[in-house]
């Protein structure tokens, strides 16, 4: 849910550099994500630990733009990152 991602970003903003929330409204974001994105997402229980944000076009001009990578601090170094960006790439 858009709520879920707004609680990822925010877990993550100290890592942005600059910091995300100086960049943009996370709760806005979150929902443009939510509602617009492709989304790849690396859960752990409850937790969303990873997440990959893509647009892709429709398939015309072959395109896509990842516009978020983040991963939960307590689980960087784990390969979170690479396997969902493997996934992205598959899809795109």
């Amino acid at each position: 849910t858009a709520a879920q991602i707004a609680g990822h970003l925010a877990s993550c903003d100290r890592d942005f550099v600059p910091r995300l929330s100086s960049r943009v409204d996370l709760h806005a974001y979150a929902a443009k994500i939510a509602s617009k994105a492709t989304r790849f997402e690396a859960w752990y229980g409850d937790t969303l630990a990873g997440l990959v944000v893509a647009y892709m076009d429709d398939g015309e001009k072959r395109s896509a733009f990842i516009t978020s990578v983040s991963v939960l601090r307590e689980w960087c170094g784990k390969g979170v990152a690479a396997e969902l960006l493997g996934r992205c790439l598959v899809r795109a």
